[in-house]
């Protein structure tokens, strides 16, 4: 954290609402607390909220807010902040759940969780949060929007055909579930259509997808999912740091010689590109030589299956990255490339 930052504000986001805490990031433990207030999570409010920081004595270049990523509810106050020139911070719930537990007051109330948040950042080391591209944005949305749409179109194929097995069902309802069915197929081909116009309008993401697509096994759809639910900044993170944001870096669990479990990916990551990748993977296994022979060696000597699939998506994910990173188009059997 920059040691300009003087003053953290707690923010505990809800749908209609949100409580504000302020603390002094270098006053001593029992003097950190500060003033606390709630404020309506529209317009009217952000704005009474900012004119509160400043009648507080806090600004732009000593403040910072920090946010859990609550569903969708922390977004417009963390656009509104960052237009404004605030620097905002969004944490994961789950790093605040942990960190709560060692605070000494208990109970669970909106003020409580405001100052536990404040807390949290006076005392972790924060990353400022910026806000992706509009448009890779809107893909991004588009995309997640798409899977959905897959997924409720099975559950309508399966009643669909629950209902054929059934010699009793009127054909109305067949004929009413029929018709879901293509809209749904009509809505899916749609969501694909506007992502690829937003494609269509951004030369150098064109230039970025044929990068990626020239992996074999990797399709127009993978790598529309991987530039978008990274924001197009895949590069400028490390490696260990997009494993763990896929899912993908084994964690160890084990202590003393009683406690041992097998390692397993963080179910704290992002769903939507992990399951991207593991379609891709199914097809990389079988149509890239480099990927195919890594992924047999690791199952001839002993890994399962599914062990060895996880192993496959992280050497992707990160061989994705380089090409990015590179700016190059894949070349099998690189030199000095090992998939050992």
């Amino acid at each position: 954290m920059s040691t300009s930052i003087n003053w953290i504000i707690g923010v505990d986001i809800a749908k209609d609402s949100y409580v504000a805490a302020i603390y002094l990031r270098t006053a001593a433990p029992e003097e950190k607390t500060g003033p606390v207030k709630s404020f309506t999570n529209h317009t009217k409010g952000f704005q009474q909220f900012f004119g509160w920081l400043c009648q507080q004595g806090v600004d732009l270049a000593s403040g910072r807010i920090v946010m859990e990523a609550t569903g969708v509810y922390w977004k417009a106050l963390a656009y509104a902040a960052h237009q404004r020139g605030w620097s905002v911070s969004v944490v994961n719930p789950q790093h605040i759940a942990y960190h709560s537990r060692t605070c000494p007051a208990k109970g669970k109330t909106d003020r409580l969780d405001a100052q536990r948040i404040a807390d949290f950042g006076c005392t972790h080391a924060l990353i400022e949060w910026l806000p992706p591209h509009p448009l890779m944005e809107k893909m991004r949305i588009l995309l997640r929007e798409r899977s959905r749409l897959i997924h409720i179109l099975q559950q309508e194929v399966n009643r669909y055909k629950s209902h054929q097995a059934d010699p009793r069902c009127p054909k109305e309802v067949l004929s009413l579930a029929k018709s879901r069915i293509r809209l749904y197929q009509k809505h899916i081909l749609e969501c694909y259509r506007l992502a690829q116009l937003v494609l269509n309008d951004q030369p150098e993401w064109q230039q970025q997808v044929q990068y990626l697509c020239s992996i074999p096994g990797v399709g127009t759809l993978t790598a529309l999912s991987f530039l978008a639910e990274t924001s197009g900044r895949s590069s400028s993170v490390s490696r260990a740091s997009l494993a763990n944001y896929v899912g993908v870096a084994p964690l160890p669990f084990e202590s003393g010689s009683s406690v041992w479990k097998p390692s397993r990916p963080s179910p704290a990551s992002n769903v939507h590109l992990r399951n991207a990748l593991y379609m891709s993977s199914l097809a990389v296994v079988r149509f890239n030589p480099t990927l195919k022979s890594f992924y047999q060696q690791l199952v001839q000597r002993g890994k399962k299956k599914k062990v060895a699939l996880v192993a496959v998506i992280r050497k992707l994910l990160l061989l994705m990255r380089a090409l990015l990173l590179n700016k190059s188009y894949f070349v099998p059997n690189y030199p000095g490339r090992s998939m050992a």
